[in-house]
């Protein structure tokens, strides 16, 4: 098998490898049994030989091998053992369908930089013999790790939290350690406001960290959603945005992902993970009586969603005859085309994917903007792509609008913005009383996904502000709602 040296960071050059592939990592070796189920194998590279019987792990035939496996080296050149035992511990906890490495890879990194510390000051990372804390390695690492300006508290305690679950892998299979001596715990109870109201957790405190500041106050005019604080844009802000949109520079595959998320307030992998076959099951099965094109995305879709939950999308008319349009140009044509090119020579063991099961958005080069966990390279590549075409249409739109236009504008601000223009069209409905106060809560909340009615809640909040000081003069702009069922597809499927 090959080895590929890991080439983020050339302090771990010779010292930190990604073997691409490991072989029936999962697979238990005999040497004086024969398991019903084992089969016969020599041990590479011993001399003399070495025979042994090979049992194949039950229940994932297809997913034995793991990919992209990270494997330390200690300075002579030799496997660090234990290391490399807790990765495959790491791995093998995790889905064996998919068993992802990226968590391994960032540990691997983490113990690297650990390791390098203790080599360079002559400490034995298995002597905890000195009396005193500070004698110890990992309280030496702890402050050399403090005194680094430029390394934040969450980083700081990232990397401590991973040599501390390392070395209680390593009493457990390794060595007789005395965990109190690595680092002194205590536990605590924290009481945590979620959005189901106050819970009280218990949990472990260790010495090796650093508090972190308290998460500041949102600011006023703001949502915090997953830790990322956003807002939508006002009428006049999204008059400008799809004004700029018309522009020149722009291609229809920018304008047709912008207006995805604004018309159906889905996330960029949801957007980026359509495949062609997803539009024509839409065109197929027809509109809903409001004229509507309903999409179930989530698991076994192969339309990524966040947390992978199961979802509705509904695309209004006018945007499935654009992105249908899009789909049998010659422009769209040609990268598919690429693409499976690429595929092919990239992935040759692989069935290349159906013309209908190709990413519906894709680069000039041929690549996919985000890769769905779905994806059969998925298990193979060690950075799959996430949407960095979001970053360049927000740069892009940043250079080209006014100064007046909001400069902490993120891509995930256009899902606010949707749920904002449905709170608008629902309020008529409210005030003429068809619409009882408290069930748009329940109507936006089904339409942006909410797992929990509070978040919808803060969203309505925030709406409400918004109206306040800016609906009456900008309820309903004609340039934008001009476009009618080009930014909406509203009737009864909104309940």
């Amino acid at each position: 098998m090959g080895i590929n040296v890991a080439y983020q960071n050339s302090r771990h050059r010779n010292r930190l490898v990604v073997i691409p592939v490991v072989e029936d990592a999962f697979a238990n070796l005999f040497k004086d049994l024969t398991p019903s189920r084992s089969t016969p194998v020599q041990l590479e590279l011993a001399d003399p030989k070495i025979h042994l019987n090979l049992e194949r792990e039950l229940g994932a035939e297809f997913h034995r091998n793991v990919y992209n496996m990270p494997f330390l080296l200690d300075a002579a050149g030799a496997p660090w053992k234990e290391a490399n035992g807790f990765f495959l511990d790491l791995i093998d906890g995790q889905n064996a369908r998919k068993r992802p490495t990226d968590l391994a890879r960032r540990k691997a990194a983490h113990l690297l930089d650990y390791k390098l510390f203790c080599e360079k000051e002559g400490l034995d990372w298995l002597d905890f013999s000195g009396s005193r804390r500070a004698h110890r390695p990992t309280f030496k690492y702890f402050r050399h790790l403090g005194d680094e300006s430029k390394i934040s508290q969450a980083v700081l305690n990232q990397k401590t939290a991973t040599i501390y679950q390392f070395y209680n892998y390593v009493a457990s299979n390794w060595h007789d350690i005395d965990m109190e001596r690595v680092d002194t715990c205590r536990d605590i109870k924290i009481l945590v406001n979620g959005s189901r109201g106050n819970i009280l957790l218990e949990t472990t405190k260790r010495s090796q960290t650093v508090q972190r500041p308290p998460t500041p106050e949102v600011r006023l005019g703001y949502v915090r959603e997953h830790g990322e604080e956003l807002r939508p844009l006002t009428n006049k802000e999204l008059n400008e945005f799809l004004s700029v949109l018309k522009g020149s520079s722009w291609s229809q595959m920018e304008r047709l992902i912008t207006t995805i998320a604004i018309t159906t307030g889905a996330r960029k992998q949801t957007i980026l993970t359509l495949r062609h076959r997803h539009l024509q099951q839409m065109i197929e099965r027809g509109p809903e009586k409001n004229g509507s094109y309903r999409l179930h995305v989530g698991p076994g879709s192969g339309v990524d969603t966040k947390f992978g939950k199961r979802q509705i999308l509904y695309f209004p008319a006018h945007l499935i005859h654009q992105l249908a349009v899009f789909a049998a140009s010659e422009y769209s044509r040609v990268r598919l085309n690429r693409f499976r090119a690429t595929f092919h020579e990239s992935f040759p063991d692989l069935d290349i994917p159906r013309e209908d099961n190709t990413y519906l958005f894709l680069s000039e080069r041929g690549n996919c903007f985000y890769m769905s966990k779905e994806d059969p390279r998925y298990p193979f590549v060690r950075s799959p792509p996430i949407g960095q075409i979001t970053d360049n249409i927000k740069r892009k739109l940043l250079k080209q609008t006014s100064p007046n236009f909001p400069r902490d504008f993120t891509f995930h601000w256009l899902r606010a913005t949707f749920g904002y223009l449905l709170y608008q069209w629902l309020l008529p409905f409210l005030q003429d009383g068809s619409l009882k106060i408290g069930e748009e809560i329940e109507l936006i909340q089904r339409r942006m996904h909410h797992e929990h009615r509070k978040t919808t809640e803060n969203y309505l909040k925030l709406y409400s502000g918004f109206n306040e000081k800016i609906f009456t003069q900008e309820i309903f702009e004609s340039k934008i709602f001009d476009w009618g069922d080009e930014l909406f597809c509203m009737s009864e499927a909104w309940r």
